[in-house]
């Protein structure tokens, strides 16, 4: 589905911010025009906004979006779910807008974050520094990524400190059983 029209960006920050009833949203697979997107990501800045859980699967992230994104785990402190499963960017770098935000300021606390696209190796280690600082996020899931090894071993080293953490995984991940075991040692 596209959501092309600036007033499709406007009807769903109206609903947003008018509803006191709507706790989760969930836009999966929707292909928006930037000024719809941040339309309606307006509405999530709203206070009025009661959002829990936010899906955003499958967005296209460039530098706008993954700007967007970056505000609002800085200032919506409703959401505690959020899901970016197969979100895709031509530049890695768009998810390094938001990927520093989750540290001890964001109120995450379930994120998934499944094949993404491209290979995340080059912003695993930004998440597990961001983590280590984070003290509410309790689940995370990053199963059906390619990472390489030597950025994921820092991940693991980065976010040790952090004991809010309560649950992980990496199924399907693209780990080969020696990788797996080395991570075991860390976390021993």
């Amino acid at each position: 589905m596209n959501f092309d029209e600036e007033m499709h960006g406007t009807s769903i920050g109206r609903i947003l911010s008018d509803s006191r009833s709507i706790r989760e949203l969930d836009v999966s697979n929707i292909m928006f025009d930037y000024k719809c997107f941040y339309d309606m990501c307006q509405a999530i800045l709203n206070e009025r906004c009661r959002l829990n859980i936010l899906k955003l699967r499958g967005l296209i992230i460039g530098e706008i979006e993954g700007k967007i994104i970056q505000f609002i785990l800085m200032q919506n402190k409703q959401i505690h779910t959020l899901d970016l499963s197969q979100c895709r960017s031509e530049d890695p770098s768009n998810f390094e807008f938001f990927f520093t935000k989750f540290d001890q300021f964001c109120n995450i606390r379930y994120l998934t974050l499944e094949n993404l696209q491209p290979d995340i190796s080059l912003n695993i280690e930004t998440i597990g520094e961001s983590l280590a600082e984070n003290r509410k996020l309790e689940v995370l899931v990053l199963r059906d990524n390619k990472i390489k090894w030597v950025p994921y071993q820092n991940f693991w080293v980065s976010i040790l400190p952090n004991r809010s953490l309560q649950k992980v995984n990496l199924r399907k991940t693209d780990l080969s059983d020696r990788v797996l075991d080395k991570i075991g040692k860390y976390l021993e």
